[in-house]
C-alpha cells in the first residue's frame, strides 16, 4: 500500500498529531478481516514497459507519464487468449500492477491507469492465464511525450520494443 496525506482534502492515513494512529488500525483491521488468498507472483506472468522518457503533465500533477493503459491481451499464436482491463483493482483482479502506476481514472472506454513513474518502468503481473503468451497487444494512448519508445520484458527477459508515437491519439494498439 503507498499512501500520501492530502491534509485539507482528509484523505491521509498516515500517523498525524490530531488523528494518532486512528487511521492506520481501522486500515489493519480492515485487512485483517480480508480473505486470506494471496497474490502468488510466481504463479503470474511479469510483464514490464521500460520508457525512454517521462514527463510531467501541466498544471499541479507532478507524476512522471509515459502512457494511459486501458487493456493489456495476451496473445497465443497472435490470437487473443485472455484481456486484462488494466482499471481492474482489488483482490478478484487479474492484474496487479506494482512499479511505475498511479490510480485508475475513467476514460473514453472505461477505467485507464497512468503508466511512467520517477523510474520510467511499469511492472504489472499477468494472472495465471498468460502463462504460455507468444505475443501481448496493449491499448491505450501516449502521454507528455511524443514519439516516446517502450522496451516490453516478460519473465525479466526482453521481448520487443514498440514506437508509442504521438500523444493525443487514444485507443492505439500495440502488438509485441
Amino acid at each position: 500500500m503507498s499512501t500520501f496525506n492530502e491534509w485539507p482534502e482528509h484523505t491521509n492515513i498516515e500517523p498525524s498529531e490530531e488523528e494518532g494512529t486512528a487511521y492506520l488500525e481501522v486500515v489493519a483491521e480492515a485487512f485483517a478481516d480480508a480473505p486470506t488468498e494471496q497474490f502468488d507472483p510466481a504463479e503470474w506472468t511479469p510483464v514490464t514497459l521500460a520508457f525512454d522518457e517521462t514527463g510531467q503533465p501541466d498544471g499541479d500533477d507532478e507524476r512522471e507519464l509515459a502512457f494511459q493503459i486501458e487493456t493489456i491481451e495476451a496473445l497465443q499464436e497472435g490470437e487473443p487468449v485472455v484481456t486484462y482491463n488494466a482499471g481492474d483493482e482489488g483482490p478478484d483482479s487479474s492484474v496487479v500492477f506494482v512499479e511505475g502506476a498511479f490510480g485508475t481514472h475513467s476514460g473514453a472506454n472505461g477505467p485507464i491507469r497512468s503508466l511512467g513513474g520517477p523510474t520510467g518502468h511499469s511492472t504489472c503481473y499477468l494472472g495465471p492465464a498468460a502463462s504460455d503468451l507468444t505475443g501481448l497487444r496493449f491499448v491505450g494512448s501516449p502521454t507528455v511525450v511524443d514519439d516516446n519508445t517502450a522496451t516490453v520484458s516478460v519473465a525479466g527477459e526482453r521481448f520487443s520494443e514498440i514506437e508509442l508515437g504521438a500523444t493525443g491519439s487514444s485507443g492505439v494498439e500495440y502488438s509485441v
